[in-house]
């Protein structure tokens, strides 16, 4: 419910200044993980998840409250720090979400029940889309930011109750799982630096990062897009409420599809150098048509097909991409990676059009000029995934060796 909201208040702003708030929401992460690195080692483990997401419902009904006051200057500000909060938050409780379930399930149980997990995940964003299109029809956006907090609470409690239902399984002996909680627990002592050293030193995860800045540049641009095609076409808050609300909808019911029917079948037919190659291929194409039909319908037909296609197979594909690193690695460079390159190629890529809008570049000029960085993008899609596959035979061929001495 809360994506619709943003793009909301990234409308009132005005498309001028979406770069500056990409590069505050960048200075803000920057801010925030030294932060969430000391509150990691502050409170126990059980206790991450409820003190960021209690945050969360207390900034919700906050920001609420803030829009009920007037004034077209103070309204815009409040839009402004909506922007940039909902679009940092989700980064962090994405993050936060998974840590937790890293340190309650094993392995094992994480090969089994994360891909359910995720589709929960969709479906659960497919509910909240279907609900802000209803309420839009009745309420302000305020009033939609209500909703979240109370879905947040209640999510709390399935939390604890995962706690504890785990809590009695490490009780009753499982010694993979104490054994995995604690090696995590190590790894975490060590902060954020030395994640950000293991990357610059492997040239695999340096361009596992030059393909998420590349997945956030396009993304950025096309976001770009939408600002400005939403902008001049539908003039009334509510209807352009409306339209996101029904642009997320669309989004979650074909990620869905992706996710359940889709990404096992190409990830195992195909292998993930496909699955890696596909979004690039989307981009292109999205890019090229903008330049020459900039319509709602196409921007709403490209929207779909790249967000579904992101969230429902390149995210969990890149997902795999850290099954082959040390275990190190998967946690502090993942942590690194996941929140300031992330946010970085976003900011980046936000202030690279910018300049170019600046010098009199239009959106077909743009979009036309991204398509040779797509086909670079797709080059270098491939050669990750090709290597992914290399490192996993090598870890594979050294387990069945060391099976055959025992």
């Amino acid at each position: 419910m809360i994506r619709p909201v943003r793009e909301t208040m990234g409308t009132i702003v005005g498309k001028g200044e979406l770069r500056w708030l990409f590069l505050a929401g960048f200075l803000a992460m920057c801010v925030l993980v030294p932060l969430y690195a000391a509150l990691v080692k502050l409170v126990s483990r059980k206790s991450i998840a409820r003190v960021v997401f209690h945050c969360f419902a207390v900034s919700s009904i906050g920001f609420w409250a803030a829009l009920k006051f007037p004034g077209d200057s103070y309204q815009l500000w409040v839009a402004r720090l909506l922007f940039v909060w909902v679009s940092v938050f989700g980064i962090f409780a994405t993050s936060v979400f998974w840590s937790v379930l890293a340190d309650l399930f094993s392995s094992a149980q994480g090969r089994r029940f994360f891909g359910i997990i995720a589709s929960g995940g969709t479906m659960g964003g497919f509910s909240g889309s279907l609900m802000a299109r209803l309420l839009a029809e009745r309420f302000d956006a305020g009033v939609l930011l209500l909703f979240p907090a109370v879905f947040v609470e209640i999510g709390l409690v399935f939390s604890w109750l995962l706690v504890s239902q785990v809590r009695g399984l490490t009780a009753d002996g499982n010694a993979e799982l104490n054994n995995q909680m604690d090696q995590e627990s190590d790894l975490k002592s060590g902060g954020l630096y030395s994640g950000v050293a293991h990357v610059f030193r492997s040239t695999y995860l340096l361009r596992l990062c030059g393909y998420l800045m590349l997945v956030q540049g396009f993304g950025t641009l096309l976001y770009d897009s939408q600002a400005s095609i939403v902008r001049e076409t539908i003039v009334e808050e509510g209807e352009r409420l409306k339209f996101f609300a029904n642009l997320d909808l669309g989004v979650q019911t074909l990620t869905l599809v992706i996710q359940l029917l889709l990404y096992r079948w190409i990830l195992g037919r195909f292998g993930i150098a496909f699955a890696l190659i596909i979004l690039p291929i989307i981009y292109f194409l999205a890019s090229l048509s903008l330049s020459f039909y900039p319509t709602l319908g196409v921007l709403a037909v490209a929207m779909m097909a790249s967000r579904a296609f992101a969230y429902g197979l390149t995210v969990p594909a890149r997902e795999v991409l850290f099954t082959v690193v040390s275990r190190e690695d998967k946690y502090k460079a993942k942590n690194f990676i996941d929140t300031v390159i992330v946010r970085g190629g976003d900011t980046i890529s936000m202030q690279l059009i910018g300049v170019f809008q600046t010098w009199g570049a239009s959106m077909a000029v743009l979009n036309l000029g991204a398509l040779p960085l797509a086909c670079v993008w797709g080059v270098l899609a491939w050669g990750l995934g090709k290597k992914q596959m290399r490192l996993d035979a090598s870890i594979s061929s050294m387990a069945a060796s060391v099976d055959g001495k025992a």
